[in-house]
């Protein structure tokens, strides 16, 4: 399965803002650094609030209260560039606590609540589901998707609201089958494929057959994919054809996780998508260590301690909603 790379890995306001929060509040800030925040902030206003919204959530006391038995850890030797001085670390792990456990129920009410309201169909974290339609296609949707569906007369048509599904679609000439995402058109009369979205763009891979590919940026090219090829489309129009894997790409549908030789951040980035709460990797040195292996994603909470036993790094859990990995 390909993991997110650390450069194309979701963007989370909740998170970043947590991270600038310990940032700013524990270092004196360069002009260099200061311009980097300012422009981080006005980069979208959800960056605003949420950074208002860790830094008030600090002041309430039950947070400290609840933290005050988690002992923070100082670096051996403490230069090490990838460490935190000790007053910087509880405030990292504070200032998680806060903003994922809280935070994230206002992002639930302003966002997945009208995904799931405007869906069909849909899964939880952590949950899959086979759905078999009307034109005996099927679609199984991965952790954490929301699909509308209209399959009435001569439209079979997709909308991908959020996540990630496997289409096995039955041939019908007079009626191809579409998959859309925000521009993004799919194509096809019958075969076997697998969409994704993030952070407003559609990862295609095709397993058997064939499809066509459009983006509303580019209305005049229409890429075709065969097995074992992918493409990204998004904002910026289509991406570069890639051959991939088609097994590693449809582990998931057998609730597993394949790596070889990816970052730890990759790694744990891929497991948070199944795991009903938030890992927050609060140590960047560690999220350069390699991972090869494959992983069960029906139990994450396990696979998580598989992690912590394999490789030279700790867990801290300080709720049954939040993991802190260094």
């Amino acid at each position: 399965m390909t993991v997110t790379t650390v450069a194309e890995r979701d963007a989370d306001p909740v998170r970043e803002a947590s991270e600038w929060f310990a940032f700013v509040d524990g270092n004196d800030l360069t002009a260099e650094d200061r311009q980097r925040f300012e422009t981080w902030q006005r980069r979208s206003p959800d960056h605003e609030q949420a950074y208002l919204n860790v830094a008030a959530m600090w002041q309430a006391p039950a947070f400290h209260a609840a933290l005050s038995s988690i002992e923070p850890v100082v670096c051996a030797p403490p230069s090490a560039a990838h460490c935190l001085p000790q007053r910087s670390r509880s405030k990292v792990l504070a200032g998680a606590a806060a903003a994922m456990v809280l935070l994230s129920t206002l992002w639930f009410l302003s966002d997945d609540l009208l995904t799931i309201m405007e869906s069909d169909y849909r899964t939880a974290v952590g949950e899959q589901r086979t759905v078999r339609l009307p034109d005996h296609s099927s679609m199984t949707l991965n952790t954490n998707t929301a699909i509308v569906a209209e399959l009435e007369g001569p439209t079979r048509r997709i909308r991908l609201l959020k996540g990630e599904a496997l289409f096995h679609v039955s041939r019908d000439p007079d009626r191809p089958f579409t998959v859309e995402h925000k521009g993004t058109v799919v194509r096809v009369l019958g075969t076997e494929f697998v969409v994704r979205e993030r952070q407003e763009t559609l990862t295609i891979t095709v397993i058997r057959g064939t499809v066509e590919v459009t983006n509303a940026r580019d209305s005049a090219s229409v890429l075709q994919l065969t097995a074992g090829e992918q493409v990204s489309s998004g904002p910026q129009g289509l991406g570069v054809r890639k051959t991939v894997d088609p097994a590693d790409l449809t582990a998931w549908t057998s609730k597993r996780l394949a790596v070889m030789n990816a970052p730890l951040s990759d790694v744990i980035q891929e497991i948070q998508r199944y795991h009903p709460g938030y890992l927050w990797l609060w140590n960047p040195g560690i999220g350069w260590i390699r991972v090869t292996g494959i992983y069960d994603l029906s139990d994450t909470a396990e696979t998580l301690n598989v992690l912590a036993h394999t490789l030279p790094i700790r867990m801290d859990r300080l709720t049954d909603r939040l993991v802190v990995i260094r």
